[in-house]
């Protein structure tokens, strides 16, 4: 167990979602039950990479597209607690990947206007609370554009097929916001952030004033202050969503106890 907790996006959502397997994945840090990961985040994880490339070594759409199958294979097979799949499963998101690799490369001209600032950017800031020592709020953003008029935008990808139904309201967005915010030292208003989805090739764009991060910092305390009182919950049991259950990494483990 680390001494020090990282609140990400997505440890916050997880913990907002179940506490208990927050606490089994960030602070107890299990390794996961064995059939647990999914094609799904295996080949979000494919995309993303194949995006980080393009974008740092300016590969073109040929060579992504002839690299995909090998890579997207290779995450398959390191994935420890990946159940056997049929074929035909396997070839299916294949041949996914290149039609969302097509789209990609037709939405990137929406943005040919904008430099590239950032790939994958990791940020890492410390959160003074009255809860918890050593915390620090963090996120890796995957692309990170600005324009002449200093105007930073912060792309999302993803590769779901069911699009965000409230944007201005995605707890994601809003830390990343407040992340370039703080890391460029720019305002709010100069500052955009936006989903990117291949599926359907629609880009959902946002903004946030500090009122929505004071509306987020709260949120964070009541988690630190829930965990430093070990207040933790099954609560998918509670509030069920079988979504939020068919996910999870404990999910066995979570039926022993």
């Amino acid at each position: 167990m680390r001494d020090f907790l990282t609140v990400s996006p997505s440890a916050f959502v997880t913990f907002y979602k179940c506490s208990q397997w927050f606490k089994w994945s960030y602070i107890d840090e299990l390794q996961p039950d064995e059939g647990t990961d999914n094609l799904y985040a295996i080949f979000g994880t494919t995309f993303h990479k194949i995006m980080e490339l393009h974008n740092r070594f300016d590969i073109k759409i040929e060579e992504l597209k002839s690299s995909w199958k090998v890579l997207f294979l290779s995450y398959c097979t390191d994935a420890k607690n990946l159940s056997v799949q049929p074929k035909s499963t396997i070839k299916s998101f294949i041949d996914k990947g290149y039609e969302y690799i097509d789209n990609a490369f037709e939405m990137k001209e929406r943005w040919k206007k904008y430099k590239i600032k950032d790939i994958e950017r990791y940020v890492r800031i410390e959160y003074p609370n009255k809860y918890l020592k050593n915390v620090y709020l963090s996120g890796r953003m995957d692309l990170v554009l600005v324009n002449s008029d200093d105007e930073h935008v912060c792309l999302d990808w993803k590769t779901a097929k069911k699009k965000e139904t409230n944007v201005d309201s995605n707890d994601q967005l809003t830390f990343y916001l407040y992340f370039l915010s703080k890391i460029y030292q720019v305002s709010l208003e100069s500052v955009y952030g936006a989903l990117v989805y291949p599926y359907t090739k629609d880009i959902l764009f946002t903004q946030r004033q500090q009122e929505h991060i004071d509306l987020l910092l709260p949120k964070i305390d009541i988690m630190l202050d829930r965990i430093s009182r070990n207040d933790i919950r099954k609560e998918p049991k509670v509030n069920f969503v079988m979504h939020d259950c068919h996910f999870c990494p404990f999910i066995k483990r979570c039926v022993r106890e």
